[in-house]
């Protein structure tokens, strides 16, 4: 909650576009960045949350997905309170555009799957009102919540991976920083109510 206070500052939008210039060089330098788009996409992080989930006891796999479930609510509802808008996206290579159509449910696939599924635009007005904002970035959220929960005895693991993940959204321009932040936030919130619910075991 705190983050989503600060991203509205304008010192730390200043801060944010600052950080953002300057990662861009990095980004387009390294276009293999923009695979973070696929690894904590939603279908793959769902997937490996999943198989982690049916190798759980009855109690473990509750919290698991209550933890992610609960977790992605806070994304979607942030995301409709604060209309920040997103940063300009570097350059990327065609496969690596075509790898995340495939592997990502955007605010673009839904106005598209929404405009098809009936007349004319009904669905659409409905997703732009509720995407409007870049915070929290669901991605570093995903992505850290799942090294989390596969590894939970190893908070190295989830913390380096979060950095990893943290840099690679601000440098392909996808997020601003305090994006990151708060998605990284929100992942540890959601583990620690899940270890709360189920300590893991030793």
């Amino acid at each position: 909650m705190a983050g989503a206070l600060l991203a509205r500052l304008s010192l730390i939008q200043q801060l944010d576009r600052s950080l953002s210039h300057t990662l861009a060089a990095v980004g387009t330098a390294w276009p293999v960045l923009n695979l973070v788009w696929v690894f904590a996409g939603f279908p793959l992080t769902v997937l490996l949350v999943g198989l982690r989930w049916l190798s759980r006891q009855p109690r473990q796999r509750w919290s698991i997905l209550g933890a992610f479930l609960g977790g992605t609510l806070v994304e979607v509802l942030l995301k409709h309170g604060l209309a920040t808008p997103f940063p300009h996206p570097t350059p990327e290579p065609l496969i690596y555009r075509q790898l995340e159509y495939w592997t990502n449910i955007t605010p673009e696939l839904l106005r598209h799957w929404l405009g098809r599924g009936g007349p004319a635009g009904t669905g659409t007005p409905i997703v732009h009102r509720w995407f409007v904002g870049s915070y929290p970035s669901g991605h570093t959220f995903r992505g850290t919540y799942t090294l989390g929960v596969l590894w939970p005895r190893r908070p190295t693991v989830r913390r380096v991976g979060a950095l990893v993940i943290g840099f690679a959204v601000l440098a392909t321009g996808g997020h601003w920083a305090i994006d990151a932040v708060g998605g990284w936030l929100l992942a540890e919130l959601c583990l620690t109510v899940n270890d709360l619910w189920v300590p893991p075991v030793r």
